[in-house]
C-alpha cells in the first residue's frame, strides 16, 4: 500500500509537469503563462508530497524507465531523497506563483510558450535527479538540468549581460559535470552503468587517501 502511494504521487508529479509544460506551448498569451504556472505548482505539491509520503511511511520505492540504455532511467524514492524533494517542491511551488506575475511582463516582448514550457522541465528534472538510482541516470538528469537552466537564463536574449551570464552558467556546470563523471569513475571502478548501491559497496576498498576526506578543522570523514 506504501508503495502505491508513492507511484501516484510520483506518477502525479510527472503528469503535472509535462502537462504544464505542453499547455505552455499549445496555448497563447495570458491563457498559457496561467496553466503553466498551474502545472508547475501543482508538480511542485506533488513533489512536496512525494517527500512527506516517504518520509511519513519509511517506504523505498525504485522503478526503471527503458529509455535509457545500460540499465535504463533508474529512480529511487526513499528517506535520502525525501528531504531534498521537499526543498524542491516548496522552492518550485513559490517560483512558480511569483514567476506568473514576473513573466507578465515579458509578454509581446519574449517567448512565455517557451519560458513555461522549459520552467516546468526543469522543475521536473530537478525532481527526478535527487531519485537517480545509478550513474547514468544521475549524468543525464545533471546534463538536462544544465541544458534547460541555460535556455532559461536566455530568455532576455537581447540582453548581452543575459548573453554573458549563460556562457558563464554552462561553463560551470560543466566542469562540475566532468568533476562528477571523474568521481563516479573512481568510485565505480569506469562502470558508469553501476547503481549507487554499488559505489557504496565499492567505497570501502578505496585508498584511504582517497575515501578519508579532509575538513578544514583537521579532522576527515569518509565515504
Amino acid at each position: 500500500m506504501d508503495t502505491t502511494l508513492l507511484s501516484g504521487v510520483l506518477a502525479a508529479l510527472i503528469v503535472c509537469y509535462v502537462a504544464g509544460a505542453v499547455c505552455a506551448l499549445v496555448v497563447a498569451g495570458s491563457g498559457g503563462r496561467i496553466l503553466a504556472a498551474a502545472g508547475a505548482v501543482m508538480g511542485s505539491v506533488a513533489t512536496l508530497g512525494l517527500g512527506i509520503a516517504s518520509l511519513a511511511t519509511g517506504s523505498v520505492l525504485a522503478v526503471t524507465f527503458d529509455f535509457l540504455p545500460f540499465g535504463g532511467c533508474a529512480l529511487r524514492v526513499d528517506g535520502l531523497a525525501a528531504p531534498f524533494l521537499i526543498l524542491t517542491g516548496l522552492v518550485g511551488a513559490a517560483s512558480a506563483v511569483y514567476g506568473s506575475g514576473y513573466s507578465a511582463a515579458y509578454q509581446g516582448v519574449y517567448s512565455l510558450r517557451k519560458l513555461g514550457a522549459l520552467f516546468n522541465l526543469l522543475l521536473l528534472t530537478l525532481a527526478l535527479q535527487v531519485l537517480a538510482a545509478n550513474v547514468l541516470t544521475f549524468l543525464f538528469l545533471w546534463e538536462m538540468m544544465s541544458l534547460l537552466s541555460y535556455l532559461l537564463v536566455l530568455t532576455e536574449h537581447r540582453e548581452p549581460a543575459t548573453i554573458r551570464a549563460a556562457n558563464w552558467y554552462i561553463a560551470i556546470s560543466h566542469i562540475g559535470f566532468a568533476a562528477l563523471l571523474a568521481m563516479f569513475l573512481l568510485l565505480a571502478r569506469g562502470d558508469l552503468t553501476a547503481a549507487f548501491d554499488t559505489l557504496r559497496a565499492n567505497a570501502p576498498s578505496l585508498p584511504r587517501s582517497i575515501s578519508s576526506i579532509p575538513t578544514p578543522s583537521g579532522k576527515s570523514f569518509s565515504l
